[in-house]
């Protein structure tokens, strides 16, 4: 069995996934010690068109969690329904292709056919970034755009927070700031987003694709 990492390389700034085969895909942080990558190969199993994620839950050591393409895009679907999301949208990806915050933000491109502008983090660049209209962000990529008191760009319509708890205190300044932050909760194996805020209240609502 060949399963390959697609972040090795990509066209017209996407992952080189193919969402509709049985080709299975094996995500990594390149970074990663060659023993822990060695051991994490070994823990892969014969399942077509699945994904294979690294996740350390709360605590622990890493492991694997294997996620289904149809199970990414339906997740995937649920976001843009929630974000009301389309072609005409522009998404940024500051956030690891290897986890699921920025992963999932490819998948969500491909149904929509948005294009996806993908960055390193930087704060600066990222606030004068004048064609995204959608982004996902951690709680301390947030904290750095309110150290810096830098205001949002004018297309940027929604911004999904997720990796963490956002402070109630930081969450009011970057609003402020003009940023329209949507805090949210999520897990690996859930493909993302459980709940997601909208623009009108900080209050989470269950996305449509959740039973709970």
């Amino acid at each position: 069995m060949d399963i390959r990492n697609p972040l090795c390389g990509r066209r017209d700034g996407l992952m080189e996934i193919d969402w509709t085969s049985d080709e299975s895909y094996l995500l990594l942080n390149p970074r990663m010690p060659p023993e822990e990558e060695a051991r994490l190969r070994s823990l892969v199993i014969d399942l077509p068109a699945h994904l294979w994620l690294a996740t350390s839950g709360t605590t622990g050591a890493l492991k694997l969690t294997a996620l289904s393409k149809q199970a990414m895009l339906s997740s995937a679907a649920a976001v843009n329904r929630h974000l009301a999301a389309d072609a005409r949208d522009v998404w940024c990806c500051v956030l690891p292709e290897f986890h699921v915050g920025g992963l999932g933000i490819f998948a969500r491109a491909f149904l929509s056919g948005s294009p996806v502008m993908r960055a390193e983090w930087d704060a600066r660049a990222f606030a004068m970034n004048e064609e995204m209209t959608l982004a996902s962000l951690v709680p301390a990529q947030v904290s750095d755009l309110v150290q810096l008191r830098l205001s949002a760009p004018q297309k940027l319509r929604a911004v999904v927070i997720g990796g963490g708890v956002l402070a109630d205190a930081l969450y009011e300044e970057a609003r402020a700031l003009g940023w329209p932050l949507l805090p949210s909760y999520g897990m690996t194996e859930t493909c993302s987003q459980v709940a997601t805020a909208t623009l009108a209240s900080a209050e989470l609502v269950m996305l449509d694709h959740i039973e709970a």
